[in-house]
This record gives structure tokens, sequence and C-alpha cells, in this order.
């Protein structure tokens, strides 16, 4: 595999993890309100109006655009698995260090169980 073509992936998966991020700062700052339909002008104004939120409709696409790239180049069967399991883990790291969300010792069990499963498709 190519340095770029691996950089292209790793972007990827970076914005899309960026992106997640961001969403979830967004619902912390200003809550969006619960989805009722005599409720949605409310929720629509609320995301449109929450930079954070906003941020990750960028960053996802970023990534989007990015990931339509990916796909041209590697087998999707390899790549969706292997980028999958390295978002879990970048989002369980950050989640804990940003949000202070705890992740128990069977989550990071499964994470690993995960990765090592990624691991034996990529032979």
């Amino acid at each position: 595999m190519k340095f770029s073509k691996i950089m292209i992936l790793l972007l990827s998966i970076l914005a899309g993890v960026i992106g997640q991020l961001f969403l979830k700062k967004g619902t912390l700052v200003r809550e969006t309100g619960v989805f009722k339909f005599g409720n949605l002008w409310n929720i629509v104004h609320n995301c449109i109006t929450n930079s954070y939120i906003l941020l990750w409709f960028l960053f996802g696409g970023i990534s989007a655009f990015l990931w339509i790239i990916v796909i041209s180049k590697f087998e999707l069967s390899f790549v969706f698995p292997a980028a999958t399991s390295v978002g879990f883990v970048l989002i369980a790291v950050f989640s804990s260090c940003l949000f202070g969300e705890q992740i128990s010792l069977i989550r990071w069990i499964g994470i690993v169980v995960l990765c090592l499963g990624v691991f034996l498709i990529s032979k």
C-alpha cells in the first residue's frame, strides 16, 4: 500500500471522528429537543444555529469526500472494518478524555476483540 493511500484513509477516519466529537459537544452545549412533529422547527433551528453541529456537518462532509477516494483504492470488505475499528478506538479514547465518559473494561475488551478480528481479515 502506498503512503498516500494510507494517509487519505487516516484523514477520512480522523475527520469522521472529529465530526462525531463536535456533534457530541453540540448536544451538550445546547439541548436540541426531543423529536416531536410539533417541535421539528425548534430542533432544526437549534441545529443550524449551533456551531458545533455545523462543524459536524463540515467534518462529516470532508470524511465522506475522502471516503469516496478510499473505497476507490481499497477493497471495501477490508477497509470498512479496519476504518470502523480504528474509529472505535479513537472515539473511546477522545470521549473519555474530552467528555469524561467512563469506558468499562468489558467495552475495552470488545474493542480489542474487534481490532483482532480486523487484523485477522487483513491477512
